[in-house]
């Protein structure tokens, strides 16, 4: 015998948690006692209630209820006593109560506490540019930010972690800061928008932003847009989320701002300094379609054209003022009003999955905005209802780069705002630049008009500076040089000069030029070859000026040929009083024929006029087509001629077909026997193949990752596997959406369907209404079950590449675990016999009762048939045998199962088949009866051993 001494479960209060109270909002909670006897009585033993408030005991409750009022916002902590005939117990209780939802639109600058909860090592406070011991993968400090963002104010206030600090090595939790409720009622398009400062090792550090609607789910509406690598902010960048799926007419809202968990394993993902964030502000989404901004163009006067893609960007110089345009169309029956801009310098990245190793760094600066000088609105534009390429323009003081961004592509975004009516307004566009590394020259020289073949301070005769042959006595045409002030003050030319032993050969008028020259405009003079004696002359053209960034004097030479008794070739486009095409000549004028759909044909010829202004035959070779990409251009030689006489012309015509993208050019080239020019003669072509149209493709984990078909089985990272139920959503799979050509696609916000829509997520935030060409974006998807069984989807958004299916559509699945999920427990069912009748009930358990039975593969025994009840019933016909097929059963949490079922059809009572092929007259059961048989002998077996266990 033992003797064990129990301790009597100990009287306390119950209640250890209250959940939040809300000014204005009824409250009411009862607090109980574990153990003890009744009756029991309660107390208040110190602290004080909200206003509004009561504690009042209602049988053996105490009873905390009533309506916090306005301004009551705040913690209450307070101690209740219950007593009952034998002691007391006590505990101490805290009550938060939290301000009236505030009403859109919401802006925390942080000047002050607004409400918000500030978990570990997370303050508002002033931010005081502390530089902490990380780098970024681009090779910037991790740091605080020196000053805040909001404009005009001056406290430096901001919400951020560890201030002056780095962030702790391993945080074992995460911190959050909450923000106060949002009342986001009758608003049915929301944006959560706010600035971002911070420093971390991304993929590692677990910066995020999450939502709730009731305080206890969250879900996750902001991630950096890559997975792993340092990353330092250097400027604030805007950071804009839609969180209408969320926050759509919900009574309030709140949102958190996380850090961690997390554990820095080596030194280079160590001495970040985490979040920083001011004007945070929640809003009504402005409007943007189907009003739209395009053609967003930076002018400059000089190009750089990419190596790897052929791509030309305009170059941004420092130290110079760049004029900018952006065209805007409003198909409304309501004017609109432009009166601000902001413009987005971003790293042009590579497509790719975010990760450092993957390529250049650049993919750690997705969203890292870059400050490099201020973009200004010239003025407020109104665009009348209907109007379309209405030009909003200002200027771009840009001011430099770093030297590793000489001549690496960035991207320009620009926010055009305003109103329409009283409702916010907000359209973006998209330009493409390259900084340049060193500033602008204050002074472009040009032959023939602002733009075509540049003049070099210092250069050799080329191009049409090159005068050719020009018989004695005779002179050439007059050759404009075109002078361009690209500086915003005032430009001054010294008269020119020539200078060299045949200065005399030639001629200049310089009477055109106009003193000054305003920041932006032109001026020109021209230069004329007129020999007295045959041979080759030369001669030098100078000038002095005060242009910023470019020598004083300028100088450049001319040449020509005199000519007796001698072919002159001169050539012309279009015909003799056409632009004069020098040897060697860039694409230019009509030469450079822009923009062609690969699959249009051709554009139209351009005619070459060729004329012999000597004295005796000029005599042609054919022309020909030379270069790479000589096969993009047409050539038509027909009534070409090969000996002109003086005075005589001949012609031949190009075109441009391209037959792929990209810009692509070529040279004409024919030989002659003019002795004062070059032969064989060459000058260039130049066009760009593009598709005139948008087109779309669709891939998975990168930009060229696995390509997805319209229609697309699940496949890859969209077969989710298996998930538990109560781990939350899967990992995202990014889904990237190119648009491959040149005109922008139309992209509809992408939506699940199909069997089980809810048990997966979207997250479309990075995803533009209309993607320009070339340009690439991207959404996520997860599985994030909630109830057992296997989950399947479809992903559908609208787009307008007509050649593909739309809308566009593939599909996700998934299998959901749930260890309380619905189970079919019937491993097999009671064999059934031929021609009798029979019933057998299918059996599941937990899950949510009543269930739904259903065939979901193969097929019963003849002549039996299942209801949803998951009785199947009947009277089996045909042949006996074994049957398998598999059900589905399905409870009210749209849980399911689905198992193998096994069926044995016996054959009838008395059943004796004769064995066939037996040489003697005995009889034998035949094949399916021995099968029998043995059945019967191993279910007989198994009964009896089943009674010897019991």
């Amino acid at each position: 015998d033992w003797l064990i001494d129990v301790e009597p479960a100990k009287f306390v209060v119950a209640t250890e948690y209250l959940r939040e109270a809300t000014e204005g909002d009824p409250y009411s909670i009862g607090l109980t006692q574990a153990n003890g006897s009744g009756p029991f009585t309660w107390s208040l033993l110190s602290g004080q209630l909200p206003t509004g408030m009561t504690l009042v005991q209602q049988g053996d409750m105490f009873v905390l209820s009533g309506t916090p009022q306005a301004g009551s916002a705040g913690t209450y902590p307070f101690t209740v006593e219950v007593a009952d005939s034998a002691g007391t117990a006590q505990r101490t209780l805290e009550l938060e109560v939290t301000p009236e939802p505030f009403a859109l639109p919401f802006v925390d600058s942080f000047s002050t506490n607004n409400h918000w909860k500030l978990g570990q090592d997370w303050a508002i406070a002033a931010t005081t540019g502390f530089v902490g011991t990380g780098v970024s993968g681009l090779g910037y400090p991790a740091a605080e930010p020196a000053h805040d963002y909001t404009p005009g104010n001056s406290d430096d206030q901001v919400l951020m972690t560890t201030p002056g600090a780095e962030e702790p090595v391993a945080r074992m939790a995460p911190t959050y800061a909450m923000s106060p409720k949002i009342d986001c009622s009758g608003i049915n398009d929301v944006q959560l928008r706010f600035r971002r400062f911070y420093s971390g090792y991304l993929g590692m550090d677990k910066l995020r932003i999450q939502i709730t609607t009731d305080g206890a789910n969250w879900d996750e509406v902001w991630t950096p847009p890559y997975t792993q690598g340092g990353v330092c902010d250097i400027e604030w960048s805007l950071i804009q989320v839609d969180i209408s799926q969320w926050a759509a007419n919900k009574p309030w809202v709140r949102f958190r701002v996380t850090i961690g968990p997390f554990v820095h394993y080596y030194a280079s993902s160590q001495g970040f300094c985490g979040w920083v964030i001011d004007d945070f502000e929640v809003r009504e989404t402005p409007i943007s379609s189907p009003i739209t901004a395009h053609d967003f163009e930076l002018s400059s006067a000089g190009t750089w054209v990419n190596p790897v893609d052929n791509n030309s960007y305009p170059i941004a110089y420092p130290q110079h003022v760049h004029s900018w345009s952006v065209k805007v169309d409003n198909p409304t029956a309501q004017a609109i009003t432009i009166d601000s801009i902001e413009c987005a310098v971003l790293l042009d990245t590579p497509a790719g999955s975010g990760n450092w190793w993957d390529g250049p760094p650049y993919y750690c600066s997705a969203d890292c905005w870059y400050d490099m000088g201020p973009w200004v609105l010239s003025q407020p534009v109104t665009v009348s209802a209907g109007a379309t390429d209405v030009v909003v323009s200002g200027t771009y003081d840009f001011a430099g780069s770093l030297a590793q961004y000489w001549l690496v592509v960035f991207k320009a975004d620009i926010y055009l705002r305003g109103m329409q009516g009283s409702e916010p307004l907000e359209i973006t566009a998209q330009e493409k630049f390259v900084p340049n590394y060193q500033p602008m020259p204050g002074l472009y020289v040009w032959e023939s008009a602002s733009g075509t073949t540049p003049i070099h301070n210092g250069a050799v005769p080329a191009g049409l500076r090159d005068f050719g042959s020009i018989a004695t006595g005779g002179n050439s045409g007059w050759l404009n040089i075109v002078l361009e002030n690209t500086m915003s003050s005032d430009l001054t030319i010294g008269t020119p000069t020539l200078s060299g032993p045949d200065a005399a050969e030639f001629a200049l008028w310089t009477q055109s030029i106009t003193n000054p020259i305003s920041g932006g405009s032109t001026t020109y003079f021209a230069v004329m070859f007129l020999p007295t004696s045959v041979g080759v002359k030369t001669a030098t053209v100078e000038f002095t000026h005060n242009a910023g960034n470019t020598s004083s004097p300028f100088t450049f030479d001319v040449s020509g040929l005199g000519s007796a008794n001698s072919p002159i070739l001169s050539v012309h486009e279009t015909g003799p009083s056409g632009a004069q095409i020098g040897y060697n000549s860039p694409p230019a004028g009509g030469r450079q024929f822009g923009q062609q759909d690969i699959n249009a044909g051709q554009t139209s010829a351009l005619t070459i006029y060729i004329e012999n202004a000597g004295t005796v035959n000029l005599v042609l070779g054919m022309p020909t087509l030379t270069g790479n990409n000589a096969s993009a251009f047409v050539l038509n030689t027909t009534g070409f001629q090969t000996t002109l006489v003086a005075g005589a012309s001949t012609t031949f015509t190009v075109a441009f077909d391209p037959i792929t993208t990209g810009i692509q050019s070529a040279m004409v080239e024919f030989t002659h026997n003019d002795p004062g020019t070059t032969s064989a003669f060459v000058f260039g072509l130049e066009g760009e193949g593009i598709i005139a149209a948008p087109l779309i493709a669709v891939s998975e984990g990168a930009a060229y990752g696995n390509t997805i078909q319209p229609g697309d089985a699940p496949a890859q990272g969209r077969q989710f596997g298996t998930q538990d139920v109560a781990a939350g959503r899967t990992t995202w799979v990014r889904i990237f959406v190119r648009n491959d050509g040149w005109n922008g696609l139309a992209l509809g916000t992408p939506t699940l369907g199909g069997s089980n829509p809810g048990d997966f997520v979207l997250d479309t935030a990075a995803l533009p209404g209309v993607l320009a060409g070339l340009s690439i974006t991207w959404f996520d998807v997860a599985f994030d079950p909630t109830a057992k069984g296997l989950k399947q989807a479809t992903v559908s958004f609208s787009h307008d590449d007509t050649t593909v299916a739309n809308p566009f559509t593939f599909e996700v699945e998934g299998y959901a675990s749930d260890p309380s999920g619905v189970t079919i427990t019937t491993p097999a069912l009671p064999p059934a016999q031929l021609n009798e009748p029979y019933s057998a009930q299918l059996g599941a358990t937990l899950g949510t009762a009543p269930y739904t039975w259903a065939l979901h593969s193969g097929s019963l025994p003849a002549g039996l048939t299942m209801d949803a009840a998951g009785v199947v019933s009947g009277i089996p016909t045909g042949s006996h045998g074994v049957t398998q097929f598999d059900v589905e059963v399905t409870d009210t949490a749209n849980g399911t199962e689905v198992r193998t079922i096994q069926l044995i059809v016996q054959p009838p009572v008395g059943f004796i088949g004769k064995e066939q092929g037996t040489a003697g007259g005995g009889c034998s059961a035949d094949s399916h009866g021995g099968y029998w048989m043995g059945m019967l002998l191993m279910l007989l077996a198994a009964g009896a051993f089943l009674r010897r266990r019991a």
